[in-house]
């Protein structure tokens, strides 16, 4: 019987791809680069936390050094700071899945590579304070996804199961944090990974609207 789902925030909960281009493009002219990466390509680049987006995108212009990295990174986190769900759009049947969830007794959680302060931030200006059980974000001491640490740091404070638990989310990293933290792994279609990126990283199932889940469960 599941008690709890746990989804990754980017690409599965909401399309954040406009606002992370915005706060990306515009850390890059700090050092003089007019970034043209368009927003497929940003689906490959995000996912693995602002650090790594950084490096990946300095990598694409031959400037990947010590000293761009840490102008941009601090580019980057103030403008993301400044207006964190600045173009984000909630995807379409998230907030009837979840509010479904929730009157059916099942814990809700959010387990995601964006810094813990953020995470908070977000959620509560998206979905507000009653949705969710609790957040699990990037924080100091605790490895980023797919290191299933904070996931089950998490269901630790909500008293379930990793058995009891359905885990979603859009990209490999999401499937192989399911999969190691021993729970049912469901792969989203509607975020920013194709299928076969979710088939190879070990997904029990894959939908293509947040409906589907209730035929799983």
């Amino acid at each position: 019987m599941i008690q709890a789902a746990l989804f990754d925030f980017d690409g599965t909960l909401v399309d954040t791809l406009e606002n992370i281009s915005y706060c990306a493009k515009g850390s890059l002219k700090k050092i003089g680069i007019e970034d043209h990466t368009t927003k497929e390509e940003f689906k490959y680049l995000v996912g693995n936390g602002a650090d790594l987006l950084v490096h990946r995108l300095l990598a694409l212009h031959g400037r990947d050094n010590e000293q761009d990295f840490s102008v941009v990174c601090q580019e980057f986190r103030r403008l993301y700071n400044e207006n964190p769900v600045y173009l984000a759009e909630i995807y379409d049947g998230i907030l009837p899945l979840l509010n479904q969830l929730k009157n059916q007794g099942t814990k809700l959680g959010i387990v995601t590579n964006k810094p813990h302060s953020t995470a908070l931030l977000c959620t509560e200006r998206l979905f507000g304070t009653r949705l969710f059980d609790g957040c699990c974000g990037q924080r100091e001491g605790l490895p980023l996804k797919p290191d299933p640490t904070g996931a089950r740091e998490l269901l630790k404070e909500l008293g379930i199961s990793p058995e009891q638990t359905v885990y979603l989310g859009d990209t490999g990293v999401d499937m192989q944090t399911g999969k190691s933290l021993g729970s049912f792994t469901v792969g989203v279609l509607w975020g920013f990974r194709k299928r076969e990126e979710l088939e190879q990283n070990g997904a029990d199932s894959i939908i293509t609207h947040p409906s589907e889940l209730f035929s799983l469960l």
